[in-house]
């Protein structure tokens, strides 16, 4: 569930843990596989291990910043894309 917070007249989204990981996980799994990718070239491409592609994908943790910008670079999409905005 989403919930909205006002702060110093901005208003922002703040999208539960596990809403998030479900839509960078699927981002990540749908890419991977239209690039032709398997886990393990993927992990090896961005410097990490097929296991954390593993957890990505499957919601289990959500990959740091630097690892997004990685596989937005690899996988030749936005960061946008990455993270489910629309």
């Amino acid at each position: 569930m989403s919930s909205i917070l006002c702060k110093n007249s901005y208003i922002i989204l703040v999208m539960d843990k596990y809403e998030f990981s479900k839509k960078i996980g699927q981002s990540i799994k749908t890419a991977r596989k239209f690039a032709g990718l398997s886990q393990v070239e993927l992990a090896k491409n961005i410097g990490t291990t097929h296991a954390a592609i593993s957890y990505w994908e499957n919601d289990i943790n959500i990959p740091n910043v630097a690892d997004c910008w990685r596989i937005a670079d690899v996988l030749g999409i936005s960061i946008d894309e990455l993270v489910g905005r629309e």
